[in-house]
């Protein structure tokens, strides 16, 4: 469900763009504004969830991927729509860290493999059918339908959890006493670079109960790790949102003439590339982490890949314009296109093949998409560098004290 919302929108931002009156600006932080609002909210739930129990946040976190649904659905312009899409992933960001969390809490080490690689397929199947249900939805209906499909799922979502997740948490603390045990001053200071070393600095030496424990990051393999799970996530998000450009009445690849078996075969490795790293990863920042830390290394390896995805999106539409830019004024042709190039789709299927404006137009598209395609080799690269420093790590671990208990 959260991941089919994650990438649902990839084949709709033109026509959210246009019904709305948008720019591409507007269309990608659609996109965007999910993302970010998930990956800041990831640390905050799993920590309150360490006192207020785990069922209780994974039901407030449905509740709020619930009310996204219907602020998105109603939206009349894209205020509404951002703000409907950033409630959504503050409700998304709660489900994807406490379902690793909850694992982490009942399945030792060496078993979680198997367990992991269930959890990561349906994240997979979900990011890969997000785009082709909206686009099917899209032809048929209308974009409002990208969200309300969403909503049994989360009727679902409601029961299961309420009858099935029977972990309760083990202190025995009054709600007060909870409310000031949570990290909640220091929340807001992930959102913000400019207070990050202040943040820092209170999480080692100030707070003994951090929200982001900087023991997790107590050797060069660990931070290499997360870098890793940020890069992972950064690469998949770049091309999820940039590739179905090529689809939607573009039909552009690599370059105008590249046949679709050699673009299947560039894809299909690009596909069983990220898989790979997204289940390794996974796995080896919790072999690297301490036994006590297990759960917060959990829950911030899908905190930084999370933080990946938004960053994937807007460094790369910042690329793609900027290149789109420089080869339409090369060309002579205004380059506001490249910052309306989400509607200006509509407007080349209007024009007549052969004419020489439509040719320079496609050749600046393909100049855009080729600097964001450097831009993910550049990160792949830098990924695959760092992933060297990655040492070997014993799986062999017991389960932490036992802070949670089940209940039948």
């Amino acid at each position: 469900m959260v991941a089919v919302d994650a990438t649902i929108l990839v084949a709709v931002l033109p026509e959210i763009a246009l019904s709305l009156h948008g720019t591409s600006t507007h269309a990608f932080w659609a996109g965007t504004s999910y993302l970010l609002s998930s990956a800041v909210f990831q640390p905050v739930i799993a920590s309150i969830s360490t006192f207020f129990g785990r069922q209780q946040l994974l039901l407030l976190s449905l509740v709020f991927f619930t009310l996204g649904i219907v602020f998105c659905a109603a939206a009349n312009d894209f205020t509404v729509l951002l703000v409907g899409r950033s409630v959504q992933g503050i409700g998304g960001g709660g489900i994807i860290t406490l379902s690793q969390v909850i694992f982490c809490d009942i399945v030792p080490l060496r078993l979680r493999p198997k367990y992991f690689a269930w959890v990561l397929m349906s994240w997979s199947i979900g990011t890969t059918i997000g785009p082709i249900t909206g686009g099917a939805l899209v032809e048929r209906t209308t974009w409002r339908w990208v969200f309300i499909v969403n909503s049994p799922f989360c009727v679902l979502g409601f029961v299961l959890a309420a009858f099935f997740v029977r972990i309760k948490a083990g202190a025995t603390l009054t709600f007060s006493q909870k409310l000031k045990q949570v990290d909640w001053t220091l929340a807001p200071i992930i959102t913000g670079v400019v207070v990050v070393m202040a943040f820092v600095a209170w999480q080692i030496w100030i707070n003994p109960r951090s929200l982001l424990p900087m023991s997790i990051f107590y050797c060069p393999s660990a931070i290499a790790a997360f870098y890793c799970a940020m890069a992972n996530g950064l690469l998949l998000f770049s091309a999820l949102y940039c590739l179905p450009f090529y689809y939607i009445g573009l039909f552009l690849l690599l370059d105008l003439h590249t046949s679709y078996a050699i673009l299947a075969v560039i894809l299909e490795t690009f596909g069983m590339g990220c898989g790979m790293v997204l289940t390794s990863v996974n796995v080896g920042i919790q072999a690297i982490s301490k036994v006590e830390d297990c759960v917060m290394a959990a829950s911030m390896y899908g905190f930084f890949r999370s933080l990946g995805m938004p960053f994937g999106i807007v460094l790369s539409g910042t690329m793609f314009q900027n290149a789109m830019k420089s080869q339409l004024l090369s060309y002579g042709l205004p380059g506001e296109i490249a910052h309306d190039s989400e509607r200006y789709i509509y407007v080349l299927r209007t024009m007549a093949i052969d004419d020489p404006k439509r040719a320079a137009i496609l050749d600046s598209y393909l100049k855009g998409f080729r600097g964001v395609f450097v831009l993910m080799t550049c990160v792949a690269a830098s990924a695959l560098a760092v992933s060297l420093f990655i040492k070997r790590f014993d799986m062999n671990k017991k389960l932490a004290e036992n802070r949670f208990r089940t209940t039948e």
